[in-house]
């Protein structure tokens, strides 16, 4: 069984040299070897977009560099400092790379030299419980992941998607043995029950028929309720399904449909938020305050946006 391989803390070292050549596509021998796995710090690309290793899309750049002052709070009496930050971020998949040059102006002073980026921890199945960031996050890497997954861990993953988009609604994982194919029980912000039930698909091409609508509609009978949804990893819906939904509202009954395409899309809210802000609170960084916080996170985005059905 693929395990998932999500990103969950930072990796952090601390080079012995600083070559500017690296950093502003200066013609440097060792520019090459200071970042040697990363590329796209050399600003000589500056026309040339990064993109992410990982899911292939494209990451934000943002840099701060700049002299403190007599009046600064973090100025060190009898001596100039500088300061140089650097940072790459996904806002699809929230893999990112962070660097820091801090220095005095004295001749025998160290520079202190940062390079962090965020790492990826590996663990078995089942998945444990609050990694939903985690799972999202591999997911945005690795599509793949939605045809892999266990169906019991989709299950609860699935219900923590809905957790996540609907902040003022209650969400029960309810799969069992004997659930009548019900997985997941959805209380809306207006107490109106939905019944949900999940459908892992084992390939991308999937399409779901219209068995999954006609077992859904008849669980709602014998438990007399109206609304449900059904949420897959395939692709698409079946035209049978989408002509007996009809019928089906006709007679009174509501019913959602959530593919793999809505699912990406409502996985925003479950990505972490600029985690790279933990390394900036770690006390690794000397002169960071909160001038430089405020900079980097205005300059980024934020991947929380709410995806209804």
């Amino acid at each position: 069984m693929p395990k998932p391989i999500p990103h969950v803390n930072y990796d952090l070292s601390r080079p012995e040299h600083y070559c500017p050549g690296a950093e502003y596509g200066v013609e440097d021998p060792d520019a090459t070897t200071l970042w040697p796995d990363d590329r796209s710090f050399d600003r000589a690309a500056e026309a040339r977009p990064p993109v992410c290793r990982f899911c292939g899309e494209r990451m934000e750049r943002v840099t701060l560099g700049s002299t403190l002052t007599s009046n600064h709070p973090l100025f060190d009496e009898g001596w100039d400092q500088s300061r140089e930050y650097y940072l790459l971020n996904c806002p699809y998949c929230c893999h990112w790379r962070f660097k820091a040059c801090e220095a005095k102006a004295g001749c025998m002073t160290p520079v202190g030299l940062i390079d962090a980026h965020s790492v990826a921890r590996k663990f078995d199945t089942p998945i444990p419980d609050g990694c939903a960031a985690e799972v999202a996050q591999q997911l945005r890497r690795d599509p793949t992941f939605w045809h892999s997954m266990p169906p019991r861990d989709m299950e609860r993953f699935v219900a923590d998607i809905f957790r996540a988009n609907h902040r003022c609604a209650e969400v029960i994982h309810v799969g069992k043995p004997g659930d009548l194919g019900i997985d997941v029980l959805f209380v809306d912000a207006g107490g109106n029950d939905w019944l949900v039930q999940v459908k892992r698909r084992g390939t991308p091409d999937a399409v779901e028929g219209f068995d999954s609508l006609q077992r859904l509609l008849g669980t709602l009978a014998l438990e007399g309720r109206l609304r449900g949804i059904i949420v897959t990893t395939a692709g698409r819906f079946s035209r049978p399904l989408f002509k007996q939904r009809a019928r089906a509202e006709w007679r009174g009954f509501t019913i959602q449909l959530l593919d793999r395409g809505k699912l990406d899309r409502m996985l925003s809210p479950v990505l972490p938020v600029r985690p790279w802000l933990g390394l900036m609170g770690a006390g690794v960084l000397s002169l960071v305050d909160d001038d430089v916080r405020r900079h980097f996170i205005t300059n980024t985005s934020d991947p929380r946006q709410l995806r209804l059905f």
